[in-house]
């Protein structure tokens, strides 16, 4: 069972609890809950238990509903208002069928990947990358490769105009 929470910021919360339905950290047991926020019934989000304690702790986003995570939040305040933008995103965060375009690296296998490859254009080609440099579980740097060649041209951090996790 996974808990999840909602509030405005005031100091009300909200919460639930639902069986999870998803493995995001490909470890093979369910950590996460999907959600249809919109009522399309295609899921929307996904409440994610990244560190396994049972309640979730960053919320994914499929903003495209291309049913694959497209941001992370945390909830930073505690207060379920889910405003801690740049949560890392687990690999191919699929949240609904559909192939993955994004490859995950844990190189030091403490379960949280360092580095997300994504294809952003379908071509099979990885074309950016995520990388979490000081090992906090958020994402510090993406690197863009415009023109597919292999090499990187474009750089970027939390803040700047472009910066998408």
């Amino acid at each position: 069972m996974i808990s999840y929470h909602f509030g405005t910021g005031d100091g009300s919360i909200t919460t639930w609890t639902s069986e999870g339905d998803r493995d995001l950290d490909g470890d093979g047991a369910a950590d996460a809950v999907a959600l249809d926020f919109d009522g399309d019934g295609r899921v929307d989000d996904a409440m994610w238990d990244s560190d396994g304690d049972g309640a979730a702790d960053t919320v994914l986003l499929d903003l495209d509903d291309d049913g694959v995570a497209d941001h992370g939040y945390r909830d930073a305040s505690g207060l379920g208002t889910w405003d801690g933008r740049g949560a890392a995103l687990p690999g191919g965060a699929v949240l609904r069928g559909g192939p993955a375009e994004e490859v995950a690296h844990d190189w030091d296998r403490d379960g949280r990947p360092e580095q997300l490859l994504v294809d952003t254009d379908g071509d099979g080609r990885h074309d950016t990358a995520y990388l979490d440099v000081d090992d906090d579980g958020m994402v510090d740097l993406q690197l863009v490769d415009l023109d597919e060649d292999g090499a990187v041209e474009l750089t970027l951090r939390p803040g700047d105009p472009g910066f998408d996790h």
